[in-house]
């Protein structure tokens, strides 16, 4: 004779228990918003702290001064001013330029 396979008995699981995982899921969830909200406002804030300068470079008699480098002092970016000597450059609060 073959086995026949054991019926087991399904136990009814109390509502709390489901209402449990729902609480569990909905904090989770509500934890992930709160942390990609928290990085989208670091990421914005870092960039608009970015301003970008323009000014023009002058020598003697206050004649515009073309090829002239502006530097960010401490970094590697660095500009030129133009004929008129005109330049732009992007710097952060703090930054001191260097001509």
């Amino acid at each position: 004779m073959a086995a026949i396979p054991s019926i087991q008995r399904l136990e009814m699981l109390p509502a709390t228990a489901f209402s449990t995982k729902k609480i569990h899921c909905k904090r989770l969830a509500m934890r992930s918003v709160i942390i990609l909200t928290c990085c989208f406002l670091l990421f914005c804030s870092s960039s608009f702290a970015q301003q970008k300068i323009s000014g023009i470079v002058s020598g003697e008699n206050n004649l515009p001064l073309a090829g002239a480098t502006i530097t960010i002092k401490g970094s590697n970016i660095t500009t030129l001013s133009l004929d008129d000597g005109s330049f732009n450059i992007t710097v952060k609060t703090g930054d001191i330029l260097e001509i």
